[in-house]
């Protein structure tokens, strides 16, 4: 039985560090964010300063959102980074608890159908 403990402590940790985990990336991720939107205006200016040197000779119909795209892709980057991370570190967490909760009630039936 005291093996039995060890596995759902360590199981229980496991769920808490990727649960902490988790959260500090996303809390660094929307922090990224914001510094990139902070840095918006910049991104953006750099963007057209970069164009001008390095114009092509096609002129097409985007190319004008080409530096606000480019300014873009840093926040949307961030973004899903932050929120996929954060997603799949819970499932994780959340799995480990929902897998010592289902032991522990298998455990519980199995010793109900032996006392009867």
């Amino acid at each position: 039985m005291s093996q039995q403990n060890t596995k759902y402590k360590t199981m229980a940790r496991i769920a808490i560090i990727a649960n902490w985990v988790a959260w500090i990336l996303l809390i660094t991720a929307c922090i990224s964010v914001l510094d990139n939107i902070i840095n918006f205006d910049k991104t953006v200016y750099d963007g057209y300063v970069t164009m001008e040197k390095f114009s092509r000779s096609s002129s097409g119909l985007l190319e004008p959102f080409f530096p606000t795209i480019s300014a873009l892709m840093p926040i949307i980057n961030s973004l899903t980074y932050g929120v996929y991370s954060f997603l799949i570190l819970r499932a994780i967490s959340l799995g480990l608890f929902m897998l010592i909760e289902i032991d522990l009630d298998i455990k519980l039936i199995k010793e109900g159908a032996g006392n009867e």
